[in-house]
């Protein structure tokens, strides 16, 4: 597996900087914590229950009305 590991980082490297004999000595596993909507909501103040949004999200006010202007590229 580690051979493995080293050739694909070679490959998704070789646009920014081509590397040549990647070795992996260690390999450490970060599995992401559970996310708690209701814990979140909780600690923000607002009781999940209070909050209802629809399926296309929710409505927000802007400061005097203010709209950034439309760009036609990016």
């Amino acid at each position: 597996i580690p051979n493995s590991i080293g050739s694909e980082i070679e490959k998704v490297c070789r646009g920014i900087y081509p590397l040549q004999n990647v070795n992996i000595r260690k390999v450490k596993v970060i599995k992401k914590p559970k996310f708690d909507v209701a814990r979140l909501m909780e600690m923000h103040g607002e009781s999940y229950s209070s909050v209802t949004v629809g399926e296309n999200g929710q409505v927000v006010e802007r400061a005097d009305g203010y709209e950034p202007p439309v760009q036609s590229s990016v």
